[in-house]
């Protein structure tokens, strides 16, 4: 391993965080999210796993945007928080149980919702991951990436708006219907 991939992981990363916060500062301003809160990349040392994330939070909902960097996918994650301020009662830690999924990706939720096609989403359909549709998203993201993540924040806003005030009601059927569909690819169904 060469110390060039892991100073363009950086130097992308670093643009990808500068971005972040141009594109998705409505977070803070609209909805009252503190962030970013944390800016991390992951897996510097290899190349198929690098991933820049950037995440904001709120007592009610945490968002991650990420940016797969050699696979050419970048994302706008919902989680609900974790623990608020102290330790669980034993009715969170029980309602958290039963709250499973306590994740949902934006790219799912559109997909769900029959908008997958809004042109917000520059990267197209990010499910497809054979070579060629990555080898151009990739170089969307590189050539790009402030109109991903422009597109990304609106969408977010679009079909989002209710998941940033505290609703994750929709977590589980958008598992549901990843779980159901993400591989279809994989499976003849769409070519």
């Amino acid at each position: 391993m060469s110390d060039t991939w892991i100073d363009d992981a950086e130097r992308l990363s670093l643009q990808f965080f500068r971005e972040v916060r141009e594109s998705f500062a409505f977070l803070k301003s609209a909805y009252k999210y503190y962030g970013p809160a944390s800016e991390k990349i992951e897996g510097p040392t290899d190349y198929r796993d690098t991933t820049a994330i950037a995440a904001y939070t709120h007592y009610r909902m945490r968002v991650k945007v990420g940016w797969y960097i050699s696979s050419g996918n970048a994302y706008v994650r919902f989680e609900t928080p974790q623990i608020r301020n102290g330790l669980p009662t034993a009715q969170e830690v029980e309602a958290r149980r039963a709250a499973y999924p306590y994740f949902m990706d934006l790219y799912g939720l559109a997909r769900l919702l029959g908008k997958a096609e809004d042109p917000d989403f520059l990267l197209g359909d990010v499910w497809n991951h054979y070579e060629s549709k990555s080898r151009k998203r990739r170089e969307l993201l590189e050539n790009d990436l402030r109109g991903v993540l422009d597109g990304l924040a609106r969408a977010t806003e679009r079909y989002a708006s209710h998941v940033l005030a505290g609703d994750s009601s929709q977590f589980a059927a958008v598992y549901a219907y990843q779980d159901t569909h993400k591989d279809d690819y994989i499976r003849g169904r769409k070519k």
